[in-house]
């Protein structure tokens, strides 16, 4: 079964090759990340003063299948907000540091294209590289409508949850319902890039173009309703990451160290 060798953002590269949503594959990927159990979201409650009520902070943490097997390239810069020694990391911070590094858009989909699973899929001539663009092999072609065979024979919609254990974030392109948890994660990112988008540099801010700069020509990208992008295989899912309005912050307001980067009034940033 060629999908079950696929991560998510490798699928969706090979439907959209002409314009792979970025946000919509880091979305996808983080929630792989998790759903694989590399990364954690852990629920710590945080209580300012007794007569206070408690506070819900989200933190990213290692998971136990951390540095089980090798990460794919387009996975890394997911997983580097997190370095060696570092326990954990607030999610409104682990967000802010992913988007200070994560590169310009059409260079995470090259890396998209650079994992072992896509060799001698993808080609990249020096014109379009000149025009920012690639295009699918034989072989690609040929791992496109097997991958497309194999997402029309599973079930959709709701159905699809019990796929989330074998396939983990691929069950999100079939319209599998997301974990609660998972949207705290869309609705961070959404946030700060909303934070962002009156800044004249944002994210990978050279002629590479940055986020910001990918609205609404991506579709879905940025808070639409289609996880399966524009493509038939795509599958279509019903619903966004985003949406939810108790998911609005990984640390509602109510916590003062929940912004900048200490958050000492959380719990701190790493350590348990």
């Amino acid at each position: 079964m060629q999908l079950a060798r696929l991560a998510p953002a490798e699928i969706i590269v090979l439907q959209r090759t002409r314009e792979a949503p970025v946000r919509h594959m880091l979305r996808l990927t983080f929630a792989d990340l998790v759903l694989r159990d590399v990364l954690r979201l852990e629920h710590r409650p945080f209580q300012p003063r007794p007569q206070d009520p408690p506070v819900d902070c989200y933190y990213v943490r290692p998971g136990d299948a951390w540095g089980r097997e090798p990460a794919r390239p387009h996975e890394v810069p997911l997983l580097r907000p997190l370095p060696p020694g570092r326990q954990m990391l607030l999610l409104r911070n682990y967000v802010a540091v992913l988007l200070e590094q994560i590169p310009p858009r059409y260079q995470y989909r090259l890396l998209v294209t650079e994992s072992p699973s896509l060799r001698g899929c993808v080609r990249c001539t020096a014109w379009q590289q000149l025009w920012q663009t690639f295009a699918l092999t034989p072989a690609g072609l040929d791992l496109l409508y097997t991958v497309d065979a194999e997402l029309a024979q599973l079930p959709r919609g709701p159905r699809a949850a019990a796929l989330l254990p074998s396939l983990h974030g691929k069950a999100l392109l079939l319209g599998a319902p997301l974990p609660f948890e998972l949207r705290l994660f869309d609705a961070e990112l959404l946030r700060m890039l909303g934070l962002r988008r009156g800044q004249p540099e944002v994210v990978g801010g050279d002629t590479g173009g940055s986020w910001d700069a990918d609205t609404s020509s991506e579709g879905s990208d940025f808070g639409g309703s289609d996880f399966g992008g524009g493509h038939s295989g795509g599958g279509g899912a019903s619903g966004d990451f985003g949406g939810d309005s108790g998911c609005s912050s990984g640390c509602s307001s109510g916590c003062s160290g929940c912004s900048g980067s200490g958050c000492s009034g959380c719990g701190g940033c790493g350590g348990d």
